[in-house]
């Protein structure tokens, strides 16, 4: 506390506090911050890995689609033939599909 000359203090700090004690404060305040950064930076990573997966799982099944929708297309393209070939009476080679 501040002594005003009147042997009573006015409330605040003084000023031959120990610079420790501010410092202290400083470098508490510092690792409370850098704490909190960690785990806002945690959290990140976690979404990060999350979108990841998602993106994998998602590549897989667009992968697994087209698999059977081609199957599906080629299956249907050779039934077409077949009608086609009992329409017109002829025998036609069977067509191959782009993948």
């Amino acid at each position: 506390m501040v002594d005003s000359g009147n042997g009573k203090t006015d409330g605040m700090t003084p000023a031959s506090e120990p610079r420790t004690t501010v410092e202290q404060k400083v470098d508490d305040l510092a690792a409370s911050v850098d704490k909190r950064f960690e785990a806002v930076d945690k959290r990140f990573e976690q979404v990060t890995a999350a979108i990841v997966e998602q993106r994998e799982y998602t590549e897989f099944a667009f992968g697994q689609l087209r698999t059977d929708m081609n199957s599906g297309f080629n299956r249907l393209e050779h039934k077409l033939d077949r009608v086609l070939d009992t329409l017109t009476g002829t025998s036609s080679p069977p067509r191959r599909r782009k993948a």
